[in-house]
């Protein structure tokens, strides 16, 4: 006995032509993402591949590689500066609660 009052073509029609939609989005999506492009109308420089640095060491956990915090990175500046770092960029925020 068939429950879904619905022909059976109409289902797969349906099922069809979501399944086209669905992948038309993604192919316009990915080619939006490949083709980044600034406000200006130039290419926007993609960041270096990651796995093909030359130096440093990556942190994938808290405290780092070898879990006990130390770094094997050498020219740190040590003693910091009396003022303190330079400041490199800065983003203003909205009232929180954190």
């Amino acid at each position: 006995m068939n429950f879904l009052f619905v022909p059976t073509p109409f289902v797969h029609q349906s099922y069809r032509a979501f399944s086209f939609w669905l992948a038309c989005s993604l192919v316009w999506f990915a080619t939006e993402c490949t083709f980044a492009q600034t406000s200006t109308g130039s290419p926007v420089k993609l960041p270096p591949v990651l796995g093909q640095r030359q130096t440093g060491v990556d942190w994938p956990l808290f405290l780092g590689p070898t879990g006990d915090s130390k770094s094997t990175e050498t020219g740190i500046i040590s003693p910091w500066p009396a003022n303190g770092l330079q400041v490199v960029w800065d983003k203003p925020l909205a009232e929180s609660y954190c």
